[in-house]
């Protein structure tokens, strides 16, 4: 009745055991109700819940104590599984078959970063830190256990989920790499990127201060190559660890160590005080969970459980471990010495600081940008074309091009006006940034003409990713005009190819020949063969 009067709106809320909320939800279909739990309340805390028995029948307690006692930890989970699967499922949102599929599966796998505090390691056997606090609650909104695969090294875990040997990656970001073994979340954690050098280095406003430096950074580290990607001058040096790298800071063999703020501040707190954070970079690091890409039901099920979750829920597990590393070993009578020199330089270094950088962006942001779509305009994509070719010529990193035009662009002006044929640009990048890679560039070449740069991205899955475009821009419907199609050139940049302009030349080729088969197609550019 209590459920029906919130249904109905004669109520705002209901107060129930969470549980039955949710077997009442899925039982009788309340489909626009959702049960919340409460959590650290000091008037509804969890209380145990008891058997009660009539005082003057103590042989039968004591009959009933030792069989509560009997119940092993497997019958135990089994009754969990059985009875309150059902109710976790209502609270993340999962279907019948994906209920199906984790009662089949029994456990998840995982594996995660042995030695990564305080976002995640495995002391004494255990996983700790933020992530484990994450996953404790995820544990609970799926209704399986989640069982730590223990490993060594982070390259270990890698080699063990690729071997499937876990079914999950804890705390990974996406990469064109593992995207062929892999599918991703969406991100649960959101950190800054942060340089860490010796004590006496000055503040680095912008990491192209020290291109001429040897950078740290973990091999097989996701960030090694996202860096290499964005800073292609950025002289990086893989090291083994975070303590190896820090280590190395520390004894002037590299100039600097990047990572995310919370592992390198917990390392500097407790066995470096000779190094500090010496600047930020622009882009936060967003961290999901690699999900094995052979049991897609799993994406789904960790996707919703990852929304389920309260966004003050996962605030107060940051706050749990932000606060411990900020709660040790600070001496604050130090601090309040200091706190009103430091206060007064650092506000006048800062506001100088924020006047150039807002001053430049604003800079930086018109001279690259094409002013009608948005997206980068002929300098900039050329530009980064260039540092495409310096990577390939460097590391041999390959990257492929899409050349696309739309069809019949001049009919459209002709017939809904130069207006509508601006919308029609401005919509086509909508719809093209929808489905790229954060790392694929996108940029306007010319009048109706689009050039996309796939870094890391062979010919065959840059033929994939412009299929896919083809068919979103097909099967759109553009809100002046209607339906509007595309054709699609491919070419991939290898040893064969001399130059940008002999590689831009072949995607041209490439392009020519879709508009000759009647449009609406992607063609990948095919080497002459000569006798």
């Amino acid at each position: 009745d209590a459920m029906k009067a919130v249904d109905a709106g004669h109520a705002d809320a209901s107060v129930e055991v969470h549980a039955v909320f949710n077997y009442y939800i899925g039982r009788y279909y309340f489909t626009d109700l959702i049960s919340h739990p409460i959590i650290d309340s000091p008037v509804l805390a969890n209380t145990p819940q008891y058997l009660g028995i009539r005082k003057d029948r103590p042989i039968l307690k004591s009959i009933l104590d030792k069989a509560m006692v009997a119940v092993t930890e497997e019958e135990y989970q089994e009754i969990q599984q059985r009875w309150f699967l059902s109710s976790n499922i209502a609270s993340a949102g999962l279907s019948s078959s994906e209920a199906s599929y984790l009662q089949g599966k029994g456990q998840i796998q995982m594996c995660v970063d042995p030695d990564w505090m305080p976002l995640e390691a495995i002391l004494d056997g255990q996983h700790m830190g933020m992530s484990a606090d994450f996953f404790k609650v995820l544990s609970v909104r799926i209704g399986v256990p989640i069982s730590l695969v223990k490993t060594k090294t982070w390259l270990d875990s890698i080699e063990q989920f690729k071997q499937r040997q876990c079914d999950i990656l804890s705390l990974a970001v996406e990469t064109p790499d593992q995207l062929q073994y892999a599918d991703f979340t969406q991100p649960y954690l959101e950190l800054p990127l942060v340089i860490a050098t010796r004590e006496r280095t000055p503040f680095i406003a912008d990491i192209a201060d020290v291109y001429n430096q040897e950078i740290g950074i973990v091999k097989s580290h996701e960030l090694l190559g996202i860096l290499r990607n964005q800073y292609p001058d950025l002289q990086i040096v893989e090291v083994e660890s975070l303590d190896d790298g820090l280590r190395q800071v520390s004894s002037g063999n590299l100039f600097g160590y990047i990572d995310v703020l919370p592992p390198i501040s917990y390392s500097i707190q407790r066995r470096y005080p000779s190094l500090k954070i010496a600047g930020r970079l622009d882009q936060p690091w967003a961290l999901g969970i690699a999900i094995r890409n052979d049991e897609p039901e799993l994406l789904s099920i960790f996707e919703k459980a990852i929304a389920s979750i309260d966004e003050r829920d996962k605030q107060n597990i940051i706050n749990t471990w932000i606060s411990v590393r900020y709660e040790q070993g600070i001496d604050y009578r130090l601090i309040h010495r200091l706190l009103f020199i430091s206060l007064t330089v650092l506000a006048i270094v800062l506001y100088r600081q924020y006047l150039l950088q807002t001053y430049n962006r604003k800079l930086e942001k018109i001279s690259v940008t094409d002013p009608l779509t948005g997206c980068c305009n002929r300098l900039k994509t050329e530009t980064c074309l260039h540092q495409q070719e310096s990577l390939f010529n460097r590391y041999q990193q390959t990257f492929s091009v899409i050349l696309c035009d739309v069809d019949h662009f001049k009919k459209v002006n002709d017939t809904f006006g130069h207006l509508a044929g601006d919308a029609v640009l401005i919509e086509t990048v909508m719809l093209f940034k929808r489905r790229l890679r954060s790392t694929d560039i996108l940029g306007r070449w010319g009048g109706e003409e689009f050039l996309i740069i796939a870094p890391n991205t062979n010919l065959s899955a840059a033929m994939t990713l412009a299929e896919a475009l083809r068919q979103q821009m097909a099967n759109h419907k553009f809100s002046r005009v209607g339906q509007q199609t595309a054709s699609f050139g491919v070419a991939e940049f290898h040893t064969g190819v001399h130059s940008i302009s002999h590689l831009i030349s072949q995607a041209d080729e490439a392009l020519y020949k879709a508009k000759a088969r009647e449009r609406n197609c992607v063609v990948a550019y095919q080497e002459r063969q000569t006798l």
